[in-house]
């Protein structure tokens, strides 16, 4: 179940950043949609937390949790393709650059363990 979601939500960010370039440019679209998976996985670890209280079987918390880091990690290499195009275009980079490193926080959170 939760491929099925980790596709869905892959295909609305995907689709999410087509419609706003076509409006703005790569850079403006691309910071539009960089804390999607950071408050994702905030609130998924919120929510996993508050269980742990009162534990019910149904949850998939740690699991969906997982998924978000996969989507955060993909929409970093997005980022990191596009500040390499944006240094081939010379055109400024911070933007990118704050919205890379954002998106790319709950992956270095999970590797290093805090999460």
């Amino acid at each position: 179940m939760t491929t099925t979601l980790l596709i869905t939500l892959g295909l609305i960010l995907f689709l999410l950043f087509v419609v706003l370039k076509t409006f703005s440019n790569s850079t403006k679209a691309y910071a539009a949609i960089s804390l999607v998976p950071l408050a994702l996985g905030l609130t998924v670890f919120a929510l996993g937390s508050l269980s742990a209280v009162e534990p019910s079987p149904g949850y998939w918390w740690p699991d969906l949790y997982e998924k978000i880091v996969w989507a955060s990690a993909v929409q970093t290499g997005l980022g990191i393709g596009l500040i390499a195009h944006a240094l081939y275009r010379r055109r400024p980079i911070g933007l990118l650059l704050l919205a890379t490193f954002l998106t790319g926080s709950l992956v270095w959170l999970r590797v290093t363990r805090w999460m």
